[in-house]
């Protein structure tokens, strides 16, 4: 996103604004905040919508609870186990924020994102309040068009992955698991040249041929959640949402934790 060596490649930015921006943080998890966290979050992340084209995902990170690798196992490098968060993200429409939401400090941050979340449930809410402050960010999220050239230029030995040719945004969980398949396809890719069966020429235009018959679906799928955000966004989809959310999160055993109050 927003990388100069691609926009100069393709003669163009490689991204738009994507119409939906995001404030994100972390709250510990202590003795107060814990009893909190909504048990539908068990399982793994959850991403919930509301009335106004606001959404909010939730996540635990908690390495004290196991971790993939045994951290005693780590010996010439010691191992840094965090601590236990509650990482949230809350997404909004670009005119849902103030002017110059960049500028805000981490605490006015915080606040606004409790200004997004009235009437959303009261832990969630005080959740979020809790975040630790320095933590907290603005995202202004950029996409590709999923049905353009990703890699409008002749195959050359200058190429560009990741965000910089196919952003998207957080929405589907998927840009940075993509950017790393293409760093491992460019690799597979440039070992045939090492190896003496490829050309440098060669290898950039398979990796930006195969590259591309999949970064278009994984654009496609980040961005369907946006589409929900401006319907739920316009006077009728807020209306709508107003009467069917708490219903269909009670149908569904959401919890409490993601269910609106119509305030």
């Amino acid at each position: 996103m927003g990388s100069r060596v691609a926009s100069a490649l393709a003669g163009r930015p490689t991204s738009t604004p994507a119409g939906v921006s995001g404030i994100a943080g972390r709250t510990p998890l202590t003795a107060v905040t814990r009893p909190l966290v909504p048990a539908l979050l068990t399982p793994g992340p959850a991403l919930a919508f509301g009335p106004g084209g606001v959404g909010l995902f939730l996540t635990v990170h908690d390495p004290e609870s196991g971790t993939e690798v045994d951290p005693s196992s780590c010996t010439e490098v010691p191992a840094i186990i965090e601590p236990p968060s509650l990482v949230w993200g809350v997404l909004a429409p670009d005119g849902a924020y103030p002017d110059g939401p960049r500028e805000l400090d981490a605490t006015a941050l915080i606040g606004l994102t409790g200004d997004l979340l009235r009437g959303w449930d009261a832990d969630v809410r005080a959740l979020v309040d809790a975040a630790d402050p320095a933590s907290a960010a603005f995202f202004g999220f950029h996409a590709a068009d999923p049905d353009a050239d990703f890699t409008p230029w002749p195959a050359g030995a200058v190429t560009a992955l990741g965000d910089a040719v196919h952003a998207m945004p957080p929405t589907g969980g998927m840009a940075a698991a993509t950017a790393i398949r293409d760093a491992d396809l460019l690799a597979e890719e440039l070992a045939l040249v090492q190896a003496g069966t490829s050309t440098i020429p060669l290898a950039v235009h398979r990796y930006q041929r195969r590259m591309a018959a999949y970064a278009g679906e994984a654009v496609r799928t980040s961005l369907q959640p946006l589409r929900w955000i401006e319907r739920l966004a316009t006077p009728a989809g807020t209306r709508a949402a107003r009467i069917a959310l708490p219903t269909l999160a009670a149908a569904a055993r959401l919890g409490r934790a993601f269910t609106w109050t119509g305030d």
